[in-house]
């Protein structure tokens, strides 16, 4: 996928309420909560995010905000 050259993130959510917006929004509507919150888990861990998930996407760096870009 892409990523744009300027965030179009929800900064005043924090990482891990951006996530779960965006998986509500994507996943199929028959996907439990115990799947969305295991694949937001899994992504947040690949990604080197799982440290930043209780932060506000405007208190992280580029880098992180790019990740956060990748990860939904």
């Amino acid at each position: 996928g892409l990523v744009p050259q300027d965030d179009i993130l929800h900064k005043e959510l924090t990482v891990a309420k951006a996530l779960k917006y965006a998986a509500k929004l994507r996943f199929p509507a028959d996907t439990t909560e115990a799947e969305r919150q295991s694949r937001i888990a899994e992504v947040l861990a690949e990604l080197k995010l799982d440290i930043h998930k209780d932060k506000k996407i405007t208190s992280l760096s580029g880098g992180q905000r790019k990740r956060v870009s990748v990860a939904l």
